[in-house]
C-alpha cells in the first residue's frame, strides 16, 4: 500500500519542518507545493530536509489553497501511488493521525475519508467563535450543494481519497480557490464515491490568522454554492424525473383551479425534492 501526501505550503516556513518531521515512515512520497510563497517555504524545506520521499514543486504564480494542492496532484499522476492524503502546512493537522485517517480506505473499501473537528463538545469549543461560526454555516450549505448530507465537516482540509478515483476526477475542473473542497465534493458525488469520516482534534496557536476575508468570499461562496446545486440536480436523472413530474402537476392545477393554488403546494414539493435528494447519497 503506497500513500502520497500533498502539502500545500504559503506563509508557512515556522511550521513546515515540525509538520514534515511527524511523517511516518510509512509514507511513499510526500509533495511539498511552494504556492508562490514570499517565504520561500518550499527552498527552505530542500536546504533542511534530506529526504529521498519530498518532491517539492514551486509555482510560479501564487494559486490559492486549492490550486496548489491541484498542482500537487497532477504531480503525482505518474507514480504508482493507492492512496492521496491532503495536509496542511500550518501545523494545526497531525501527521501522526494519517494511518488512522485511511482505515476506513483500508478496512471499509471507502473511496475518501475526511477529518471531522465536531465530534465533540469540547473540541468544538476550541474552534475560534468567527471561525465555528463559518463553518457551521458553511456545512449546511456544502451539505446540500454537494449531495453529502451525512457528511459532518465538509469544509475540513484533512482528507484521504483512493488515487484511482482521483485520476477519474477533471482537477483543471475543481475550484482553485477555498471552495475547492466543496467541488471535489461535488465531483466524488457524481461519482458515486462512499465517504467517511476520521474524529480529528486540531490545534489552534494563538498568534494564528487566516487570510480568508469573510466579508470578501460571502458574495462568491453564495454564487459557487448556488451554481454547483443547480448543476448537481440536473446532472441527477431522479431529480430531472421529479421536475418534469412537478411542471406537469402544475400545468394540471393551473387548467383546473389557479396558478396560485400551487403556492400551497411548495412547501410539500420541497420537502419531497430533499427526500428524493437525500435517498440518492452514496452509501
Amino acid at each position: 500500500m503506497k500513500i502520497a501526501i500533498v502539502i500545500p505550503c504559503y506563509k508557512s516556513k515556522k511550521k513546515i519542518l515540525s509538520v514534515i518531521k511527524k511523517i511516518k515512515k510509512n509514507i511513499s512520497k510526500i509533495f511539498i507545493v511552494d504556492d508562490f510563497c514570499p517565504q520561500k517555504t518550499g527552498s527552505y524545506v530542500q536546504s533542511k530536509i534530506k529526504d529521498k520521499r519530498i518532491r517539492v514543486i514551486f509555482n510560479k504564480k501564487n494559486l490559492g489553497v486549492g490550486g496548489a494542492v491541484i498542482e500537487g496532484f497532477k504531480a503525482l499522476k505518474k507514480y504508482n501511488i493507492d492512496i492521496v492524503v491532503k495536509l496542511d502546512s500550518d501545523g494545526q493537522m497531525n501527521p501522526e493521525n494519517i494511518n488512522d485517517l485511511i482505515s476506513p480506505i483500508l478496512l471499509l473499501n471507502k473511496d475518501f475519508v475526511k477529518g471531522n473537528r465536531f465530534y465533540s463538545y469540547e473540541n468544538i469549543m476550541k474552534m475560534p467563535r468567527i471561525r465555528l461560526l463559518g463553518n457551521v454555516v458553511l456545512t449546511y450549505l456544502t451539505k446540500l450543494t454537494s449531495g453529502y448530507y451525512t457528511s459532518k465537516d465538509p469544509t475540513n482540509g484533512f482528507f484521504a481519497i483512493k488515487k484511482k478515483l482521483l485520476d477519474q476526477i477533471n482537477l483543471d475542473k475543481l475550484s482553485k480557490n477555498y471552495f475547492f473542497e466543496t467541488s471535489l465534493l461535488f465531483n466524488l458525488y457524481l461519482l458515486k464515491a462512499k465517504i467517511s469520516h476520521y474524529k480529528m482534534k486540531t490545534i489552534y496557536f494563538k498568534k494564528s490568522t487566516s487570510s480568508l476575508s469573510v466579508p470578501k468570499i460571502i458574495p462568491l461562496f453564495l454564487k459557487e454554492h448556488f451554481f454547483f446545486f443547480i448543476k448537481r440536480i440536473f446532472l441527477n436523472k431522479s431529480h430531472r424525473l421529479f421536475f418534469l413530474f412537478q411542471a406537469l402537476l402544475i400545468s394540471v392545477l393551473n387548467f383546473f383551479f389557479n396558478i396560485y393554488f400551487f403556492v400551497y403546494f411548495i412547501p410539500i414539493f420541497i420537502i419531497i425534492f430533499f427526500l428524493i435528494d437525500k435517498k440518492n447519497e452514496p452509501v
